[in-house]
């Protein structure tokens, strides 16, 4: 299964300005609490505009860390929503190349990015730097961080607060975020609908980011696809262009036997770097018995895998291990590049990689060793439960 392209993210309060006054509005899915928003086409028309209309405010003021601060964080929202991964190669070059390397807005900004691209120490020596007014400001990025290394307790203290002192979408989306993680899947769904009854802009970004994080929720921690795809389904209704949503909807349709409506829905998505993307697709073609396509798919995968291992290696070791050891066809590749990841965070997916890849190559004594060292320091308070986990920890214990 494909997981979010990096797992750092976090909704902001930018998302929600993205849009300027054009606000055409459609229907989402009636199916769980919805608001309309402006259609996703034209919030992706309106951002790629304001990201050529920064740029050329950047060459005219080089200098100006306003511009700058505006400019890399709407380059990560496409590269995020939409795969564009030369964007997060630019947002890294224009902010190599600003010339006032002691702004706190810069530093910030530098540390926002590398935590995207889960280089998570270099991040905090960064933020570490920040004096005592200015770290303020950084709290919710170190919580970030915290929760991208599976380290719960610092993310919940920080938006648990949030949410008493700024009861807002943004803190209450966070809190529905951290409590499926935690398996509280109540508490998540009533946050979720806090969230979504605050929300009063139309922006599409940040509502289809919280109901494709609720359908991760329920798929692949809580082991429901079928209470997933709603939400899935949610986020695509607000943005039809969003990637990775596209590509968790389809693999349930692969699974419920419903290869050409995968397919279709892969097809919609216009254009991509991402290579979960051919991956996934690569799957869907051989199910429906397009072995030539397919054949294509999987080896644009493999050669954008091997180029964004190069630039990225740590976000892209938990993309590239699924890949090998799945479709990709390197069962040994994989399980090596998911112990690399593994290293740097364990989290319940790292954790769920390593433990497939070392059942795919039949080293059972390590899919057994890592599955409980999995439950040994995953369940543990404030994680309630991990329905998924323990299910692997069967198989993995059985076999």
């Amino acid at each position: 299964m494909i997981r979010f392209i990096f797992t750092s993210f976090i909704v902001s309060t930018f998302f929600i300005n993205l849009l300027g006054c054009q606000q055409s509005t459609q229907e989402p899915n009636a199916a769980i609490p919805s608001v309309k928003t402006t259609q996703g086409d034209l919030a992706i028309n309106n951002l790629n505009a304001q990201i050529e209309g920064m740029k050329k405010d950047l060459q005219e003021n080089p200098d100006a860390v306003m511009v700058l601060d505006s400019l890399v964080p709407r380059l990560l929202t496409r590269a995020y929503f939409l795969g564009t991964i030369s964007d997060y190669q630019e947002a890294e070059q224009l902010i190599e190349d600003f010339p006032n390397k002691n702004e706190d807005r810069y530093i910030l900004l530098k540390a926002n990015l590398l935590a995207k691209l889960h280089r998570f120490k270099e991040a905090e020596q960064l933020l570490s730097q920040l004096d005592s007014e200015t770290s303020k400001k950084a709290e919710q990025e170190i919580a970030t961080i915290q929760l991208a290394q599976g380290s719960f307790e610092g993310a919940l203290n920080y938006w648990q607060n949030q949410v008493e002192k700024f009861p807002s979408f943004d803190s209450y989306a966070n809190l529905a975020v951290l409590n499926g993680s935690l398996g509280a899947y109540e508490e998540a769904e009533k946050f979720f609908d806090l969230a979504i009854s605050s929300y009063t802009d139309v922006s599409p970004f940040p509502v289809a980011w919280l109901s494709f994080q609720m359908g991760m929720m329920w798929a692949e921690h809580a082991d429901r696809p079928d209470l997933a795809e709603a939400y899935y389904q949610q986020a695509l209704s607000y943005l039809p262009q969003y990637v990775t949503a596209a590509i968790h909807l389809a693999e349930i349709d692969l699974d419920s036997d419903r290869p050409q409506l995968a397919l279709n829905r892969l097809l919609q998505i216009k254009e991509t770097e991402a290579p979960e993307y051919h991956a996934v697709l690569g799957e869907v073609l051989i199910a429906n018995h397009q072995s030539k396509e397919a054949e294509q798919n999987i080896q644009k995968a493999e050669q954008l895998y091997e180029a964004f291992l190069k630039k990225y290696p740590q976000a892209f070791y938990h993309h590239a291990a699924e890949f090998y050891v799945g479709i990709g066809g390197q069962a040994q590749l994989g399980f090596t590049l998911a112990l690399k990841d593994l290293s740097s965070r364990k989290t319940f997916f790292t954790y769920r990689t390593a433990i497939e890849a070392a059942l795919v190559i039949k080293n059972l004594e390590e899919s057994c060793s890592l599955a409980k060292q999995a439950i040994e320091q995953l369940l543990q308070a404030p994680v309630q439960k991990i329905p998924a986990l323990e299910k692997l920890q069967k198989q993995a214990c059985v076999l």
